[in-house]
């Protein structure tokens, strides 16, 4: 369609000019094709060199895919497995009684763990800043022997000094706000 379009408005230019430069331009383009320059694919004929950052991404991609339905199935097992045990109370008594007992405390415990202290998230902010600084800095020491490796290993580092400013930040307000150190899972966050 574009070649077409191209041609369209090429050919009467194209009959503008001289037979002389005409047949000029056409040995001139015959003499480049022998010499192999206009290859469609930029001379490989591969197509590797354009697969495999696609395949770097979907493969990231499936990968988070992947821990966000696993995630979402633990939370969803988790969710029927209270809920069966909720449903065993035949009576607001029966359910009041078992609030007074230490095993209530547990499950309370357990129903709240789903949801990440502040301590559990910085930690992890830590975990994922460190390994992609770490991996940035791989990259760009791989660049004296492939200059590919520059764009992926400032993005990897800049990912992890934004992850480890992130955790920084989350345990500098995490402690202003309970006036010592991050909150242990599942304790309520005070406000004072």
């Amino acid at each position: 369609m574009v070649g077409a379009m191209i041609l369209a408005k090429a050919m009467p230019l194209w009959q503008a000019v001289t037979p002389d430069l005409q047949e000029a331009v056409q040995e001139e383009v015959q003499q480049e094709l022998r010499r192999g320059r206009f290859r469609f694919g930029g001379g490989s004929g591969t197509g590797v060199e354009v697969l495999v950052p696609i395949a770097f991404f979907a493969m990231i991609v499936l990968i988070i895919f992947v821990i966000a339905r696993r995630r979402q199935a633990e939370l969803r097992a988790r969710a029927e497995f209270q809920k069966q045990i909720l449903d065993k109370f035949g009576s607001g008594k029966e359910f009041a009684e078992f609030l007074g007992t230490e095993g209530s405390q547990r499950f309370l415990e357990s129903l709240s763990a789903h949801s990440f202290g502040s301590r559990e998230r910085i930690l992890r902010g830590m975990r994922g800043g460190i390994t992609l600084a770490v991996l940035g800095v791989g990259f760009l020491l791989l660049t004296p022997m492939r200059h590919g490796f520059v764009v992926p290993g400032v993005l990897f580092l800049a990912l992890g000094a934004g992850l480890l400013i992130s955790a920084a930040a989350s345990y500098h307000f995490s402690k202003k706000w309970n006036g010592g150190g991050p909150v242990a899972p599942g304790a309520p966050l005070s406000h004072s």
